[in-house]
């Protein structure tokens, strides 16, 4: 089945063949903020679709401008993903100029996160890479669920800093309810998965959360789940097809996980704030920077001396690695180990049951899942051929 995906409000949105996805949502985004009134309060979700596939047909779909100054990558595909990586830097920075030019900027939470890991060479046609973490997007290694981001604004008081504390995509709600001025409305919500981290944020406290729930998949036998610097994982998608670890170009490693060059990354911190300006978001925010003698530039840290690298520790060819999760439970301490290397199981039989019991206690108050089944009704062809709502 195929047809019209693409809708302005609850109009149909015809005309648009050929338009970079990428830049027509950046255009209607600017269009909303320009638009609004700054004396009234907004709240604007943006869910760009790079750097997404784009179809099984033609999966890395991007513009040559944001390819050509890439020559540097040798990889064709690679090269297309990190163009289309550039067009949502950019995407950023039309946002960020948008807001200065509506005089908001000033008054602004912006967070740009995520929802999965990158997936890798052989998921969804992408090449993604989460090096040196392990595994994919679809699955529950710390590469599938470990998610990046960043919070700026104005009213943060500890600014260029690294929050490694635990959270949870439904703490956005709670979190960003708190930072509009909602505190007590939050107090009174009783029912909510999500926890209030407004104040780790803006204090630089540790997160009130200590637990999350991966996920509990009862079609394919999957489950995880994360408690404090431990991690149980217990089932494997795809026969453990992307269960192991991947290289920068998110190419599956079959011997030993190679260790970053020290070479590499003395460059990477001598030319982190050239690299920084090459990025328009950046050059946006070095603008107002500029006229404001209050706001300094600064690397994550102290004269860039230490940034948010993953230390795997000690490597170990990943054929020896003793977690068998479709077997037993595997259990991690992720701290310690953040690229899931050694299957602590045995030595932490407590803790290994602890979480166990915790994810049995989710289930047991699970519903079933609504995912409904195909409809004849809802073939395009019957509606225009628009996918709409048909009932």
């Amino acid at each position: 089945m195929t047809g019209l995906d693409l809708h302005d409000n609850f109009e149909d949105a015809w005309g648009f063949n050929g338009t970079y996805g990428t830049e027509l949502f950046t255009t209607k985004a600017k269009e909303v903020i320009l638009k609004h009134n700054p004396a009234k309060p907004l709240f604007l979700y943006f869910g760009q679709q790079a750097p997404h596939t784009g179809n099984f047909a033609n999966p890395l779909q991007v513009p040559d401008k944001y390819v050509k100054p890439l020559v540097g990558i040798q990889d064709e595909k690679r090269r297309k993903f990190a163009g289309m990586v550039s067009a949502l830097d950019y995407s950023v920075g039309e946002i960020f100029d948008a807001l200065e030019k509506a005089k908001m900027l000033d008054n602004t939470i912006f967070v740009f996160t995520t929802d999965n890991g990158g997936a890798v060479e052989g998921t969804d046609g992408a090449f993604g890479s989460n090096y040196p973490l392990r595994g994919s997007k679809y699955n529950l290694w710390e590469g599938g669920i470990k998610a990046v981001g960043f919070v700026w604004s104005p009213f943060l008081r500890h600014r260029s800093r690294i929050f490694n504390e635990l959270m949870h995509i439904s703490d956005w709600l709670p979190t960003l309810l708190s930072a509009a001025g909602g505190t007590e409305i939050v107090k009174t919500l009783k029912h909510i998965d999500g926890v209030d981290l407004w104040p780790s944020f803006v204090h630089s406290l540790p997160s009130p959360r200590e637990e999350i729930l991966l996920n509990i998949d009862e079609i394919e036998k999957v489950e995880g789940i994360r408690w404090k610097n431990f991690k149980l994982v217990k089932g494997s998608y795809y026969d453990g097809v992307f269960d192991g670890w991947y290289d920068k170009n998110g190419k599956q490693i079959k011997g030993l996980l190679p260790a970053e060059p020290k070479g590499l990354l003395r460059l990477y911190k001598r030319n982190y704030l050239k690299f920084l300006k090459r990025s328009k978001a950046a050059r946006i925010l070095w603008r107002k920077y500029a006229k404001d003698p209050r706001l300094v530039v600064t690397c994550p840290t102290p004269g860039c001396k230490t940034f948010p690298i993953v230390k795997c520790g000690k490597v170990i060819p990943p054929s020896k690695s003793t977690c068998k999760p479709k077997e037993t439970p595997c259990l991690f301490d992720v701290d310690d180990d953040p690229c899931e290397y050694y299957n602590i199981a045995e030595q932490y039989p407590e803790v290994t049951e602890q979480l166990q019991s915790a994810i049995n206690k989710y289930r047991s108050a699970s519903k079933k899942p609504g995912a409904m089944p195909p409809e004849k009704a809802a073939d395009p062809k019957l509606h225009g051929n628009v996918w709409t709502p048909w009932k």
